[in-house]
């Protein structure tokens, strides 16, 4: 008797270190639990409050000295942005000193090419080059690519030329209307808010850089050419406007002091054109000529959008192209183009309220229209390298 006695206190002592042993062992595994839960929490917090110093930063910088401010926002990192006048192909160099530089302008630049043309990145680069001479500012559009469901080679396409971009000190200008939206009917994407949350991630290392974004390019001009088609599945104006603003208010929330940029057809500026409010900078496009531009002047068609937006900021594109093949290309047009962007920039110097000039385009090699680039039309291309060399360097001589 008193063996099984000896034999079940044994037992019950094995028990109670066990269950002591497993307690332990739980409150080991809560512990780790609690611990990553709390170090998520504090990346999550630190994500915040980089997001929060970064705005902070750049609030910081309109209170500096107007010496350093002009070297942040025009730094000399490379040597590729100067201009001399070996670039200059065909016109005199000396035709510089009678440009006219618009002391108003904060950005400009050239728009180096566009959807199927950015795909080839090393032939996209060659592209970033030639237009470092034409500014301080380029465009990089998210592209979605054939056969990529998950997006992963459609993001890491983006990465690369965020990251080749930053090596030389450049504004960019983000266009996000493919990934956010529908580009066939209008209509946002279903998981638009994840989307964006995966494009927020993607920017975070390039914050800085980051000048503006571009929610949708001639917005209602695409409505108004929709309905003449008779398709009924893209949206209604009034459902553009809504979705406009539903995205903007969405990016807004994140960058809260990077401008979304609008910019219209011109077959749409007129007193009835609405343009969502959530929009801070205002723009239209006509690239035919200047004093008549399909009817109207580039200045009358401005009148009309500081009537619509009073206090906006404006952006404006000139022409770099002609709407022909290159072998059609006269020299009467070659001067007409060249003639156009110094009226734009004659014409900028009593504009306080026009921020930025990207002109259109560097290089187009699609076949769905007939136009041909200023990289094949040396006077447009010789005519912004001068008027950038005239406006990056008075930049420096106000100080």
């Amino acid at each position: 008797m008193s063996g099984s006695i000896k034999n079940l206190t044994r037992r019950l002592i094995a028990m109670r270190t066990s269950i002591k042993f497993l307690k332990q062992r739980s409150s080991i595994k809560f512990i780790c639990l609690l611990g990553s839960i709390l170090s998520l929490q504090l990346h999550a917090q630190e994500t915040k409050d980089g997001f929060k110093n970064s705005f902070d930063d750049r609030q910081q910088m309109t209170s500096m000295p107007d010496s350093l401010a002009h070297s942040l926002r025009f730094p000399v990192t490379t040597p590729l942005q100067l201009v001399h006048d070996s670039d200059i192909q065909c016109l005199d160099p000396r035709e510089e000193k009678d440009l006219a530089v618009p002391q108003n302008l904060k950005y400009m630049g050239m728009l180096t090419a566009m959807k199927a043309d950015t795909l080839d990145l090393e032939k996209w680069k060659s592209d970033v080059y030639a237009a470092l001479k034409m500014g301080n500012l380029q465009v990089v559009e998210f592209l979605v690519l054939n056969n990529d469901p998950w997006l992963f080679k459609s993001f890491r396409l983006f990465r690369e030329k965020l990251s080749f971009l930053s090596q030389f000190g450049v504004g960019v200008i983000v266009i996000v209307q493919e990934l956010l939206f529908d580009p066939s009917t209008g209509h946002i994407n279903d998981n638009y808010k994840s989307l964006w949350k995966k494009m927020r991630l993607t920017l975070y290392p390039y914050q800085w850089m980051i000048k503006g974004f571009y929610l949708y390019d001639e917005p209602f001009w695409n409505v108004e050419v929709n309905v003449r088609k008779g398709n009924s599945s893209y949206v209604s104006e009034q459902e553009m406007y809504d979705n406009l603003s539903l995205v903007g208010k969405l990016i807004h929330k994140s960058y809260s002091r990077i401008p979304l940029i609008y910019v219209e057809a011109y077959t749409m500026i007129s007193p009835r054109l609405r343009i969502p409010e959530v929009f801070d900078w205002i723009g239209m496009d006509c690239y035919t000529g200047f004093d008549n531009c399909e009817g109207q002047s580039i200045p009358s068609y401005y009148a009309i959008l500081k009537q619509l937006q009073p206090g906006k900021k404006m952006v404006v594109l000139p022409p770099s192209m002609i709407f022909k093949k290159p072998q059609d290309i006269t020299n009467e047009d070659r001067l007409k183009v060249k003639n156009i962007y110094k009226q734009y920039m004659s014409w900028l110097q009593t504009e306080k309220d026009i921020i930025l000039s990207l002109s259109f385009i560097y290089r187009y090699d699609q076949t769905t229209e007939v136009f041909t680039g200023a990289q094949k039309i040396c006077e447009s291309a010789d005519i912004h390298r001068l008027f950038w060399r005239k406006y990056y360097q008075s930049q420096f001589d106000k100080n």
